[in-house]
C-alpha cells in the first residue's frame, strides 16, 4: 500500500499505542527454609502469571515467582523442589508529559525481569536463605489515531494504517402493545456487531438489544427483553484517493446508540419506540511504513521491523490414482510456526491438499493429504547494526504461490508440484519518537 519511492513529504494516519509513561521498581523477595541437603546445586527462578492493573498515576503489578531448587540430599541423591511465591506491588508511573498523567483504563505492557538471584546454604543445619531481586517495569500507553510523517530514511514499523472512516445514522422504529399502565425505562445497547468490508464500503450487521421496564396492569414492575436485527451499508471515503477501501481489509466498529425516544398510550397499551443508531466504522490495513524519527517527538510503542526474508520452496510428489481425470487440486498452508534464530528463521508448516478426481468407476472422488515442510530463511536486517537475534518476534506471511500437476490416465501416474512462497518479517517491540502532523 505504501510506495517507499513516493513518500517524501507524505504522512500516514495510523492507530498506534502512544506512550504515556514508564515506571520501574526493585522488589526483594527473601525466604529462609530448611532443606534436608548437603549441597544446593542450582536455583532456577522464573516469573509467571504476571498481570497489571492501571490506576491513576500508578500500576499494580501482581504475579508469581516460580522457583525450581535442585539439591543433593542427605541420601546423596539429586532432588528437585518446586515452589511458588506470590507478589503484589504498586509501581509509580512517571508521565512523559505532566499535562497528561496516567489514568485508570489506559493500556499497559509489562517488562518485568528477575534482576538477581543469590542464596546461602548451611549444610550443618540445612538452612537455605534465598534472596531474589525483581525489576518490575511497566509501560503505560493509550490507543490513539495519529498522522505521522513518513521518510524514506526513517524507521520501519508495523502499524495499522487507517485507510478510511465513516459514520451513518440508522433509524429504527417499532410499535407494539403491552399490558402496562406506565413505561418506566427502556435501556438499549448494540451487541453481536459484525463487519464485512467491500470495495469502498462496509456492511454493518448487528443486534439492538432492548430492556423495557414497565408497570403492568397488575401494578407490578415487569421486564421485557427484545432483540432487533439490523443491517446497513456504510460508504467509506478513503483518506488518500490513491489507497481506496478494498475487500479483505480490517475494520473496527465504533457504533453507538445515538438517541432513543418512546411514546406510550396507557389507554390502548400502545408503545412506540424510535431509536437512532450512529454506525461508525474505521477501515485499517497492517502495513510496514517508514516513519520520520524525532527524538523529542511524540513517543509511540510499536513493532519495529528488524528484517525481512523470503524464499521459494518446491514440494513435489508423484503417486498413482485409480482415476481417469483430475478435476481439481486445492492447496493451503496450515499449522504454520516459526522459530527465530540469529540471522535466520526456521519456518515449519503443513500443506493441506484436496484432490478431486473422476475414478475408474466414473464417480467423482475426493482425497485429502497433508505434506509437512520445514525451511530455513535468511533474514536481511534493515539496519546492519541491528541484526536478527534469537528471541525476537516474527510474523509469517507465507502462501501458496503456484500449483501445477500432470496426470497420465493410462498409468494413473499423478505428479504434483507446489511452490510455496515463504515470507517472514522479524520485529522487536520498542518505542520511538515520531513526527506528528498537528
Amino acid at each position: 500500500m505504501v510506495d517507499i519511492t513516493q513518500i517524501v513529504d507524505q504522512k500516514a494516519t495510523i492507530k498506534v499505542e502512544r506512550v504515556i509513561g514508564h515506571g520501574t521498581k526493585q522488589v526483594l523477595l527473601e525466604e529462609t527454609k530448611t532443606v534436608p541437603a548437603i549441597k544446593i546445586v542450582e536455583i532456577v527462578p522464573v516469573l509467571t502469571n504476571v498481570r497489571s492493573i492501571v490506576k491513576n498515576g500508578k500500576v499494580i503489578v501482581q504475579g508469581t515467582l516460580h522457583k525450581q531448587i535442585f539439591y543433593i540430599g542427605t541420601d546423596n541423591l539429586e532432588h528437585h523442589l518446586a515452589e511458588d511465591m506470590d507478589f503484589s506491588e504498586l509501581v509509580d508511573v512517571v508521565p512523559l508529559d505532566p499535562a497528561r498523567p496516567v489514568t485508570e483504563g489506559m493500556n499497559q505492557r509489562d517488562m518485568s525481569v528477575i534482576e538477581n538471584n543469590v542464596f546461602e546454604f548451611d549444610p550443618a543445619t540445612g538452612t537455605l536463605t534465598q534472596k531474589i531481586i525483581l525489576r518490575l517495569q511497566v509501560k503505560v500507553t493509550d490507543t490513539e489515531q495519529l498522522a505521522v510523517a513518513l521518510s524514506p530514511y526513517g524507521t520501519f514499523i508495523k502499524a495499522a494504517v487507517v485507510v478510511g472512516e465513516a459514520t451513518k445514522q440508522k433509524f429504527i422504529e417499532e410499535t407494539k402493545t403491552i399490558a402496562a399502565t406506565k413505561v418506566m425505562e427502556i435501556i438499549p445497547r448494540i451487541s453481536r456487531i459484525k463487519h464485512i468490508v467491500k470495495n469502498g464500503k462496509v456492511i454493518v450487521q448487528g443486534t439492538l438489544h432492548k430492556q423495557i421496564f414497565y408497570v403492568g396492569t397488575d401494578d407490578l414492575v415487569h421486564h421485557i427483553a427484545e432483540d432487533i436485527e439490523f443491517s446497513d451499508l456504510v460508504e467509506v471515503p478513503p483518506l488518500n484517493p490513491n489507497f481506496p477501501v478494498q475487500e479483505g481489509m480490517d475494520s473496527q466498529d465504533h457504533s453507538v446508540v445515538d438517541n432513543l425516544v418512546f411514546e406510550f398510550d396507557p389507554a390502548t397499551g400502545t408503545l412506540t419506540q424510535k431509536i437512532i443508531l450512529l454506525l461508525g466504522v474505521k477501515v485499517t490495513e497492517m502495513e510496514q511504513i517508514p516513519v520520520a524519527v524525532e527524538p523529542y517527538g511524540t513517543v509511540i510503542a510499536a513493532d519495529l521491523v528488524v528484517g525481512h526474508g523470503t524464499k521459494q520452496k518446491l514440494i513435489e510428489e508423484t503417486k498413482t490414482l485409480a482415476a481417469t481425470k483430475i478435476v481439481d487440486v486445492e492447496a493451503r498452508i496450515s499449522e504454520i510456526s516459526s522459530i527465530v534464530k540469529n540471522g535466520k528463521v526456521i519456518v515449519q508448516g503443513v500443506v493441506h491438499k484436496q484432490i478431486f478426481y473422476v475414478g475408474t468407476d466414473d464417480l467423482v472422488h475426493h482425497l485429502a493429504e497433508d505434506l509437512p515442510f520445514s525451511e530455513m530463511v535468511e533474514i536481511t536486517p534493515i539496519n546492519p547494526e541491528v541484526p536478527v537475534r534469537e528471541g525476537m518476534d516474527e510474523q509469517d506471511h507465507s502462501f501458496i504461490e503456484n500449483i501445477v500437476w500432470e496426470f497420465d490416465p493410462t498409468t494413473g501416474s499423478f505428479t504434483e508440484k507446489i511452490v510455496i512462497r515463504i515470507d517472514v518479517k522479524v520485529t522487536q517491540f520498542g518505542q520511538i519518537g515520531v513526527v506528528v502532523d498537528p
